[in-house]
């Protein structure tokens, strides 16, 4: 039942992220591969699409730097940006990944890229302060993702993003997201054959709370769905008060829901209830449909 569990949650896509002085990626909701046993031996990556705002981030995650970033002359892949507006200042930006880019943060062995991510961001800027208050990420993704061992995983569709940003006179002190993201993904073999076809469907918020440029915590809420095209059966998600925090690679508060319906005629096939009941410590239990479960151990 937990192996179902997480294999739900790691085709949501929501959000992989590492925060400082955590050994290991920070999860709860590890979206950085498909499970290989039961979904097609596929990698993945958050990058696909929600983390399409690190384009536009900084290390406190200020997207005009980011912006100054993408003429920083890679050729893979190839990035280009236009203002077309100010005040708010506007951008076209495009990702072009050609017919099989290696792009620099993985190994040649593992993925090359192909097809584009065209975005519209767009800042506005408190006049007295000249600090961005708010900035938002419109992209269409369509892409490619190839192993040295000719499988793929294609994603086709959009990511919506508006992030707030609480400034404490020069030091920004927290950042709040709202996400949305609609996707098609479908996983093939080298010979072609389909291991996965999901729909996805997110919306959710998460609110960063930072110290100079580290976030120290994290909080997320909110819902969506995977149509699992294949098996015939949707994952509805829940996740509510999700919070990760600095030097732990588990959350330590909020709960994940999953309602498992079968596309024919809606019937409940199953439900998961998992909560992290750690009064905000760090610990490897979590309860699982209220029994208790011991996680892997934070390095």
């Amino acid at each position: 039942m937990l192996k179902r569990l997480l294999t739900v949650l790691a085709v949501l896509g929501l959000v992989g992220f590492q925060l400082t002085g955590c050994g290991k990626q920070t999860t709860g909701l590890d979206t950085t591969s498909i499970n290989q046993t039961t979904e097609g031996s596929i990698s993945s990556s958050a990058s696909d699409s929600i983390a399409l705002s690190s384009i536009g981030d900084n290390q406190a995650g200020l997207g005009i730097m980011g912006l100054d970033a993408l003429s920083g002359g890679t050729s893979c892949p190839s990035v280009s940006k236009q203002l077309v507006g100010q005040n708010p200042s506007t951008y076209t930006v495009s990702v072009d990944f050609g017919n099989g880019c290696i792009p620099s943060n993985y190994p040649f062995s593992q993925v090359t890229t192909s097809g584009t991510i065209s975005m519209t961001v767009t800042l506005f800027t408190d006049v007295t302060t000249d600090k961005i208050t708010t900035e938002t990420i419109d992209a269409q993704i369509a892409i490619v993702r190839t192993r040295w061992d000719g499988a793929s995983l294609s994603i086709n569709g959009s990511t919506g993003i508006i992030k707030n940003f609480v400034w404490s006179g020069s030091t920004l002190s927290t950042v709040t997201r709202t996400v949305s993201v609609n996707e098609e993904r479908i996983a093939a073999t080298s010979v072609g054959r389909i291991v996965m076809h999901h729909l996805i469907a997110l919306n959710f918020t998460y609110a960063d709370t930072i110290s100079g440029s580290t976030v120290t915590q994290r909080i997320f809420n909110g819902s969506g769905t995977v149509d699992h095209k294949l098996a015939k059966v949707t994952a509805s998600v829940t996740v509510t008060n999700l919070t990760l925090a600095q030097g732990c690679c588990h959350p330590v508060d909020g709960t994940i829901s999953i309602l498992l319906t079968r596309d024919s005629d809606g019937s409940i096939i199953n439900t998961y209830y998992l909560s992290y009941v750690t009064n905000s410590l760090c610990s490897d239990v979590a309860l699982l449909n209220g029994k208790q479960i011991t996680l892997n151990p934070c390095d």
